[in-house]
């Protein structure tokens, strides 16, 4: 990929997160939110709840701490992680920490607010 490219891809990784992360924002379940950064490894214990939690290829999750909503606590790698998850993945072989960390950080808000949605 070129460097023109790859700035595009950076680009619009950046606008849909924040397109999900202003859209989820506008009718809030829950203004609790907590980020734990955890290992890859950690993960997979984590987030074996997760309807893709059996496949073992988990990058984050996002739990209630009660059916009734409560505080929503998302698990996402430590930066120090995404070495290893561009060698895991295609999809992130070629992005930027910041593109990881939004584009992570978004998919799991909009599990917060939208529940199990994809």
């Amino acid at each position: 990929m070129s460097k023109a490219e790859v700035l595009l891809l950076d680009i619009v990784t950046i606008a849909i997160c924040v397109y999900f992360l202003f859209g989820c924002a506008s009718q809030p379940k829950s203004a609790n939110i907590i980020r734990h950064q955890v290992t890859l490894e950690e993960i997979k214990e984590i987030c074996y709840r997760s309807p893709h939690g059996i496949l073992n290829n988990n990058i984050g999750c996002a739990y209630y701490t009660n059916s009734n909503g409560g505080t929503c606590n998302i698990y996402v790698p430590k930066q120090s992680e995404y070495d290893k998850l561009r060698s895991l993945s295609v999809s992130y072989s070629k992005a930027n920490d910041i593109s990881i960390e939004l584009y992570i950080l978004g998919h799991e808000v909009k599990h917060c607010f939208e529940g199990a949605w994809h």
